[in-house]
């Protein structure tokens, strides 16, 4: 039996197993600068309809040393990506915190801004 007759067999579904590409997307918060990519495809269950997984990182692109990576199946990847942007801002909420003085929180109260 040659190729010839595998591919005219009706039951034969070739699995696409090497279809890996990256995609990014970048988003700013408070003058960070963020990169989150997707490599999808990275693990792929050899059988008909198997699992895909996929994986993604975000990373800060300034000076400090922010970096996330997880593996995920595909029905997690908009999960995921909206968690490591909120992750991101998280950080940069925590790294550039400053309490108010006693004075800036009673202006702050009478409205001034």
């Amino acid at each position: 039996m040659g190729n010839a007759a595998i591919t005219q067999n009706p039951c034969y579904v070739p699995l696409k197993i090497n279809t890996m590409s990256k995609l990014n997307k970048e988003f700013n918060y408070k003058d960070y600068k963020f990169n989150t990519s997707v490599e999808l495809n990275t693990k792929v269950e050899k059988r008909l309809n198997g699992k895909r997984w996929h994986t993604i990182i975000t990373n800060c692109m300034g000076g400090n040393n922010y970096y996330q990576k997880d593996e995920i199946e595909t029905y997690q990847i908009e999960e995921y990506v909206d968690k490591h942007k909120q992750s991101a801002i998280d950080y940069i909420d925590k790294l550039t915190y400053k309490p108010q003085s006693f004075e800036e929180m009673l202006l702050s109260n009478l409205g001034f801004s």
